[in-house]
């Protein structure tokens, strides 16, 4: 709610209250009962993979690194898009999570410049997942289009992360054979090479 008083020769004042979103509410809880005991944590645990964090909001990155770092994955945080191709540039990441809207260079341009092979990045094909607020139909689209993978709703929470890191992390070919589960999120390799020919 917002107001406003106002007396003629003394000025105004203006209020209004606010109240905190969910990912504030998420830092005040503990870690470990956000993480809520997800049994497949396991199965990341002990694997030598690295992740490369894309996300100019800094409570965000806060959020994100100490759900991977409770994972016991390392991984580096960047600003924006063109800090990530930068590190892309420099270290072979096992995966990214990229913020869509950032300052000097968007995640969507910024995955446009990984994806091509003209680029000085070491791995290409890296796995490229979308953190973004909005998840219209639309919006989606047009990360399919830049070439990301898959993606994740902000307030980022760990058990969508973890589903995430277990479908496109290097080491689910070694989990018992079996195919990741598919999702609402995925999009898929159909999907991703038809949108690709699109790209001019």
């Amino acid at each position: 709610s917002a107001g406003v008083t106002s007396e003629e020769g003394h000025g105004s004042e203006f209020w209004f209250t606010v109240r905190l979103g969910k990912q504030a509410e998420m830092l005040n809880r503990p870690l470990a009962e956000r993480m809520d005991a997800h049994p497949m944590l396991n199965l990341l645990a002990g694997h030598h993979v690295r992740v490369l964090l894309a996300e100019d909001s800094i409570i965000n990155q806060q959020v994100a690194l100490s759900i991977l770092k409770k994972l016991g994955l390392r991984a580096d945080a960047v600003a924006d898009g063109t800090e990530a191709v930068k590190a892309l540039e420099a270290i072979p990441y096992d995966l990214v999570l990229m913020d869509v809207q950032m300052p000097e260079m968007d995640g969507l341009v910024a995955t446009r410049v990984i994806r091509d092979p003209g680029s000085a990045v070491r791995n290409h094909h890296v796995p490229i997942i979308a953190m973004t607020a909005h998840a219209m139909p639309g919006d989606l689209e047009k990360c399919l289009e830049a070439g990301m993978d898959d993606y994740v709703t902000k307030p980022v929470f760990p058990q969508s992360l973890v589903e995430v890191l277990l479908k496109w992390l290097p080491m689910k070919q070694s989990q018992a054979g079996a195919a990741p589960p598919q999702s609402a999120g995925v999009l898929t390799k159909s999907r991703r090479e038809a949108a690709a020919s699109k790209i001019p």
